[in-house]
């Protein structure tokens, strides 16, 4: 999925506080899933206002006021300094050992930093990995053993984790996990299958980034009742993939899989009234079609605010008349999909709470059809490649 930052699904200003002040512990939020939830979803870091003095600021100054507090902090987000080291992560485990949400994606930290983190914080729920490509089973079963209050978990492109962390995942914290996002992690479909059956409480799950098969669909809507965001990414670099693995070709999920997948997402008995989802991201999918969109218009009707079709080739503007019915969605991402050509078929076909429409790469598009949806429809947000109106 393309890196896309919504204001209104970023709370992360609460982790970041001014370069200019000393590090401090920041007031929970009201709800701490939301705080995390937000956190992890999204693949973008919060980007502080003042980047230029951030810029600046050299990573051992800026690490300096969460090492000497005299007042430990809660919050961390160090995912703006990718030069943080295993010494500088212990350090500041060291002078905060209260801390609960940890954001270090990106770094070049190792599994020696990860063993250091577990001797001195073990009261952590939520922290986020992604992109720390050192890290191996070995730091992070060591971390995983002491983390017992842990809800929201990122590995997203940790690319040296294995099913042996998920394995530890599912013998320590499962229980209390809300949150886990394991695209990119180097697991079978196989294994999936059997670890997603122990996901009945994630209520947050993103999954993907190699050839997903329909056994994996089918058990997240067997076995993930909870969910109220669901992100699938499908292996995006099919060429790559074949010369690595000729003998093994991609497998890619089925339309009557995201069919079953849609239509039993959230279900638990016959009389179901529907789905509790909010979030839905179904990236490079190269089987969803218009049939899967009107599934979703029915299913998520009255609760999915948000909605990634990406890169999606067979949707048509057929899709555009299904997605009207969602009476709650404020954001659509459209981008790479080249046979939606007529935006304009939003205008009537309901949308009573749009406001941001991402249409990038959709190369029929122009942007006479943009002013003209504009024209219509004053308050949304329109995004085409790096142009907004």
């Amino acid at each position: 999925m393309k890196k896309i930052i919504i204001n209104s699904f970023i709370s992360l200003s609460l982790l970041f506080c001014s370069i200019n002040a000393k590090p401090r512990a920041l007031t929970p939020p009201s709800t701490p899933t939301e705080l995390s939830a937000s956190q992890l979803l999204l693949i973008e870091p919060f980007i502080p206002e003042d980047q230029n003095s951030l810029k600046q600021t050299t990573t051992s100054e800026f690490l300096a006021g969460y090492m000497n507090s005299k007042k430990p902090s809660l919050y961390i987000d160090l995912s703006l300094f990718p030069d943080l080291t295993d010494d500088d992560l212990i350090n500041i485990a060291r002078a905060n050992t209260l801390l609960e949400y940890l954001n270090i994606s990106g770094s070049q930290i190792t599994d020696t930093g990860l063993i250091g983190l577990s001797q001195y914080c073990q009261s952590l729920k939520s922290l986020d990995l992604s992109n720390c490509t050192l890290i191996t089973d070995r730091g992070l079963t060591a971390l995983l053993s002491v983390s017992h209050n842990l809800e929201n978990l990122n590995l997203e492109n940790c690319t040296n984790v294995t099913e042996q962390s998920l394995n530890s995942i599912s013998q320590l914290v499962i229980k209390k996990l809300k949150t886990l996002n394991i695209i990119g992690c180097n697991v079978t479909n196989d294994f999936l299958v059997d670890f997603l059956k122990n996901c009945k409480n994630i209520e947050r799950l993103s999954i993907g980034g190699m050839s997903l098969n329909d056994s994996v669909i089918r058990t997240i809507a067997d076995y993930c009742k909870k969910l109220i965001e669901l992100n699938i990414k499908q292996l995006t670099d099919f060429y790559n993939y074949v010369s690595v693995q000729p003998t093994n070709p991609p497998q890619f999920i089925s339309t009557e899989a995201l069919n079953y997948l849609l239509s039993n997402i959230n279900r638990t008995s016959i009389i179901n009234s529907g789905s509790k989802l909010q979030k839905l991201c179904i990236s490079n999918c190269r089987n969803l079609d218009d049939s899967c969109i009107e599934v979703i218009s029915e299913r998520c009707k009255n609760s999915l605010k948000f909605l990634d079709l990406s890169f999606s080739d067979l949707l048509t503007n057929l899709s555009l008349q299904y997605l009207g019915k969602l009476k709650k969605l404020e954001f659509l991402i459209l981008e790479g999909c080249p046979n939606i050509n007529n935006i304009l078929a939003i205008v009537g076909a309901g949308y009573p709470k749009l406001r941001y429409l991402d249409v990038t790469d959709c190369y029929s598009i122009l942007a006479t059809d943009i002013q003209n949806l504009k024209n219509s429809l004053s308050k949304i947000t329109i995004k085409k490649g790096s142009q907004k109106y």
